[in-house]
């Protein structure tokens, strides 16, 4: 019976994951996406910029060097998220470890490596997909 209960646990934490992750996905596809689109979250491209603003060559230098200034400043911060991300998850996956036997963790293990791969994988085919339609509409050369 105890057994059961614990079989329960591990069920209902994995199920909750995979809620969060399709639901985040969806949320990603479908509205930060569609956001971007209507230009909320878009920055223009330098080039655009300099067309429709007709920026002189000064002008376009120093907006050029705000941009890499503030890409430094994105990627430092993506950077402590996922450091944090990954703290958080490594207590989440110790807390339901305490729960479980030897046998349950070992299977555990092996689902969340599979989880992991197949996330991996999905993340791959966005960014290639991303890659191909930035091409497409010429952001990317």
């Amino acid at each position: 019976m105890k057994n059961m209960h614990k079989f329960w646990i591990v069920f209902s934490i994995i199920i909750l994951f995979a809620a969060g992750t399709v639901t985040g996905v969806l949320l990603e596809k479908y509205l930060f996406e569609k956001k971007q689109k209507k230009g909320i979250l878009y920055t223009p491209t330098l080039e655009k910029m300099a067309e429709d603003l007709s920026l002189t060559e000064i002008q376009t230098s120093k907006i050029r060097d705000i941009f890499q200034k503030n890409d430094i400043r994105f990627k430092a911060f993506a950077q402590q998220i996922r450091k944090k991300l990954a703290t958080i998850r490594a207590q989440l996956k110790e807390e339901v470890k305490a729960v479980l036997d030897e046998e349950q963790g070992k299977k555990f293990d092996s689902m969340i490596e599979e989880h992991v791969a197949k996330m991996k994988k999905e993340h791959e085919k966005r960014r290639k997909d991303h890659k191909k339609t930035s091409k497409e509409k010429g952001e990317i050369k």
